[in-house]
């Protein structure tokens, strides 16, 4: 669906939809309702993404297409370029991707600090307990 591709595309940039609802001259929640499937994307904002994300306007409208995105399916509709299909699907991805491994090493780096701190903690505990006879 069109909404889809509208939100990977963001995502991709790392934008809230502040930023491209500002562009399309348009409120934050009308730009959610685009993204959500509740309105349809018209020429002009069509246009406007186009140039942003310096790509077609056929990405962003779905005048020859049902409503099935191929990503989502796992298909691709009669008539895509399957070579363009997966460009741009790898255009995509590939920025979010790139987000996860750095927001995975940096969970890595907080797992081993609380790690460190949890030894410090039980040291600190078992002090307190040895000094007091306080069993906790």
């Amino acid at each position: 669906m069109q909404s889809d591709t509208i939100r990977l595309f963001r995502l991709s940039k790392n934008l809230k939809q502040k930023i491209i609802a500002d562009l399309l001259g348009m409120g934050q929640a009308n730009y959610s309702n685009l993204e959500n499937g509740k309105t349809k994307i018209n020429n002009e904002a069509a246009r406007k993404l186009a140039t942003y994300y310096r790509v077609s306007e056929g990405h962003f409208l779905d005048h020859n297409h049902s409503d099935n995105n191929p990503a989502i399916e796992g298909q691709i509709q009669p008539g895509t370029k399957t070579e363009q299909y997966f460009e741009t699907n790898e255009a995509l991805l590939e920025p979010l991707l790139e987000r996860m491994d750095l927001l995975l090493n940096i969970l890595a780096d907080e797992k081993e600090e609380l790690a460190i701190e949890r030894k410090q903690l039980s040291v600190v505990v078992d002090k307190l307990v040895n000094k007091f006879g306080i069993q906790l």
